[in-house]
């Protein structure tokens, strides 16, 4: 019969048969199974004489340890008990963060639906606004067709009175079969351009014209928001036409 051995606790090697249903104590896999020395394997040597030491301890001492043993786990459990249910309550899922989440979730359904009625507020606005911007819109074009209508029509009639005041001009051109005649009418009527103002504000036109009051033209005064330049302008503009 094959045989294994098996080291025990106390050191001795015991003879164990191959087809032994025992268990075999394996550390590390499920720990070590209780075992003891057999029966009839008598004590040892060395613990032969050895005897069980007596506690001479009074019993009131005693039960004295033993209730302050009890009263220290009490209290110590009572402690453990009450730190442990104030961490559930403080706790993310505990009864306290249940209640806040609760209020957080209908304070943001609150926000949510106040939110959306602000945002159908704004939405009507918005609508009517659009609204009578198309409406002004509308307006401002049919303004601005009106104005345009109006200043083309005013532009086309200035090129009619343009095209009139070219047509007069032309008719009165000199032709080029009278060149000649209007050649000799030029040097038998010179156009004197000169004149001559006085300190009482006559002007006398020509180059030899004598200073009498037959001759003195009096220069028209200076119109409101016209300067000075802008009348000599127009004094000699209507003299040398």
């Amino acid at each position: 019969m094959s045989v294994r051995l098996l080291a025990s606790d106390l050191g001795r090697m015991l003879v164990i048969p191959a087809n032994s249903t025992r268990r075999v104590p394996v550390r590390g896999k499920g720990g070590v199974i209780p075992h003891k020395k057999p029966r009839w394997i008598p004590p040892a040597k060395s613990k032969m004489f050895t005897l069980k030491r007596v506690d001479h301890t009074p019993q009131s001492e005693v039960e004295q340890l033993n209730t302050l043993k009890h009263n220290y786990k009490a209290h110590f459990n009572a402690v453990t008990q009450y730190l442990y249910e104030d961490y559930l309550r403080n706790s993310d899922t505990g009864e306290r963060a249940v209640i806040e989440a609760k209020r957080e979730a209908d304070a943001l359904d609150k926000l949510i639906a106040e939110n959306e009625g602000e945002n159908e507020t704004v939405a009507a606005r918005r609508k009517e606004r659009l609204k009578n911007d198309v409406v002004e819109r509308r307006k401002q074009i049919e303004s601005d067709l009106e104005e345009k209508a109006r200043l083309e029509e005013v532009r086309q009639r200035q090129i009619a009175e343009v095209v009139a005041s070219e047509t007069e001009s032309m008719e009165n051109r000199i032709r080029p079969e009278d060149i000649g005649r209007a050649v000799e009418e030029a040097l038998a009527k010179p156009v004197d351009y000169e004149y001559a103002i006085d300190t009482d504000g006559h002007m006398y036109r020509g180059r030899y014209t004598r200073p009498t009051s037959e001759a003195a033209e009096k220069i028209p005064q200076l119109s409101e928001g016209k300067s000075a330049f802008e009348s000599v302008e127009s004094i000699s503009s209507r003299y040398w036409q």
